[in-house]
């Protein structure tokens, strides 16, 4: 039996590990500089209805209203669907409100910190890749998408070209 790498490749288990490694720490590194804000509050509002700056404003209280009502009527007669409807409903919208306003921020960091992250994070997935590249499927995927893309999609757009034509003669 052959002593094959990563993957059944033979591109090597120490650039698999070691990219793997590195993007890892890379991406760690960028998702721990990242910031997340949420401006969601029962008095802000979730969504704008008439837009421009005149309107209606949907804040999160208002929201809370149908659900209560919709739970009220669960109670009462917990067969009705226009209850079950009011509560799933406001509790949909709630959940897309909040989605909707969180905001993404950088924390403030130098260039080379910047830098130094993208480099790991990038380069461990070139190298991950690297070690999967040498030969079997992987190689095979990229040769059959390279290959489609010269001669198939032609091809194609030849076939239906000619099909046209000859339908309308």
């Amino acid at each position: 039996m052959s002593n094959r790498g990563a993957g059944g490749t033979s591109g090597g288990v120490g650039n698999f590990i070691i990219g793997f490694v590195m993007m890892c720490g890379g991406g760690y590194m960028l998702l721990q500089s990242i910031t997340v804000n949420t401006r969601f509050g029962f008095g802000s509002s979730l969504y704008n209805i008439g837009g421009m700056g005149g309107g209606f404003n949907i804040t999160g209280g208002t929201i809370m209203l149908p659900f209560v009502i919709g739970v009220g009527i669960i109670f009462y007669n917990s067969r009705n669907y226009i209850g079950w409807l009011l509560a799933a409903g406001s509790l949909v919208a709630l959940i897309f409100g909040v989605i909707s306003n969180i905001q993404f921020s950088m924390q403030r960091m130098s260039a080379f910190d910047l830098i130094v992250i993208l480099v790991l994070f990038v380069g461990g997935i070139g190298m991950l890749i690297r070690s999967l590249k040498d030969g079997g499927w992987f190689n095979q995927f990229c040769r059959r998408i390279f290959y489609f893309v010269k001669y198939g999609i032609p091809n194609l757009l030849m076939s239906i070209n000619h099909h046209d034509q000859v339908a309308w003669h």
